[in-house]
């Protein structure tokens, strides 16, 4: 989720401020924000560094955050985490920060226990206004602990029994059939996606990206009991230099053991957090593997398998694999360099990831033109 620094005095800085923006106001270039705290009859206020203000019930910032009325913020330790964004693509509730899993691949730098995680979500979604439609569940991974799982499913839907849930799991504790009903017994089936991801066809492709032998049995174990429940499931598959030979191999896969999947999302890394660490073993040059790519999408075109192609730069993608392709990352995190904004598609493209270390980001981008030449005769 997005975040930004703040500064504030001592006794603020080790309280954990979770609060809605109820008030904005503008004074030229700057903006001064009012934070309203659960159990809190006065507000806290958000205001730029070096304002003069007589409140002891005060957090600074040096960059504006651009905050809209609404907006579901948490302060602690001098960083201010935006929970849920009117302007946003992206409303996630982290479920907590444990898993079962050392994927190679995690994006996540942060791995530290938080036991207060339960209790914050609850006031979290109190806060969230009525309108959300839809919510991402995450972690860590979010079925490590199902009761507390089942907790926050319960209270969400209190408030939101129309809300759709995408579930963003490594599906190993699904396993467990008896995981699985627990979940069916609170868990609306035509309102929830379970997103799941395998990093190949092979069980040594997959556990040697989680790390953890007999994964890959697993997840496919967990892949059924889901179905024999009638949820939908996203299918992932995410292109390192480990597996990319391997996509063709997977889709067809994909069509032998798993008929009853919704799509599959073959998708671009973020190197950030633990992927960083690993660049050298995971990450693999676009050029490289858009010829097993355009193999791959052809092989579930024929089979008649939705698929899509996730946080990609269209200008890299072949003309054929344009209308696959979809701008899924989340906004506070998605980047265009500067010959993007000459392009006619930026707004479809799904840009790069800002997280990425930058020896990971592809720089050979180039605008497309869709050339409106002529248009005028028509």
């Amino acid at each position: 989720m997005r975040s930004f620094h703040v500064i504030t005095s001592d006794d603020l800085n080790e309280r954990c401020i979770i609060g809605k923006i109820v008030h904005l106001k503008r004074e030229y270039t700057t903006r001064e924000y009012t934070i309203k705290v659960i159990g809190n009859r006065r507000p806290f206020h958000l205001v730029p560094a070096g304002m003069e203000t007589r409140s002891t019930r005060t957090l600074r910032y040096d960059n504006d955050p651009h905050l809209s009325i609404g907006d579901v913020i948490e302060s602690h330790n001098g960083v201010c985490y935006v929970h849920f964004s009117q302007t946003s693509n992206d409303a996630c509730l982290v479920v907590n920060n444990d898993c079962n899993e050392a994927c190679l691949n995690c994006p996540q730098v942060d791995r530290t226990k938080n036991p207060g995680l339960r209790e914050k979500n609850i006031q979290l979604v109190t806060l969230l206004p009525s309108y959300v439609k839809s919510l991402a569940l995450s972690g860590g991974e979010p079925t490590f602990d199902v009761p507390a799982l089942l907790e926050l499913i319960t209270t969400i839907y209190k408030k939101y029994p129309t809300i759709t849930l995408d579930i963003l799991t490594n599906g190993i504790a699904l396993s467990h059939n008896e995981d699985v009903e627990a979940l069916a017994s609170v868990l609306k089936q035509e309102q929830t996606t379970f997103c799941i991801t395998l990093y190949g066809d092979t069980p040594a492709i997959h556990d040697r990206h989680t790390q953890v032998p007999g994964s890959f049995a697993r997840v496919n174990l967990a892949l059924h009991h889901l179905a024999s429940f009638g949820y939908r499931i996203e299918l992932r598959y995410l292109i390192t230099k480990i597996n990319f030979e391997r996509i063709p191999s997977f889709i067809e896969y994909a069509y032998d053991n798993f008929p009853f999947i919704d799509h599959i999302s073959l998708m671009g890394m973020e190197f950030s957090g633990y992927a960083s660490q690993h660049a050298d073993l995971l990450f693999v040059e676009q050029r490289d593997y858009i010829p097993y790519l355009k193999r791959a999408v052809g092989k579930a075109v024929i089979r008649d398998i939705p698929v899509f192609i996730y946080n990609h730069q269209v200008c890299l993608l072949p003309k054929e694999l344009w209308r696959f392709t979809v701008s899924s990352i989340s906004d506070w995190k998605r980047g265009y360099h500067e010959r993007c904004k000459r392009c006619d598609i930026m707004g479809y493209c799904g840009g790069y990831f800002t997280t990425s270390s930058p020896v990971c980001v592809p720089s050979e981008v180039f605008p497309i033109s869709l050339n409106y030449k002529g248009m005028e005769a028509l």
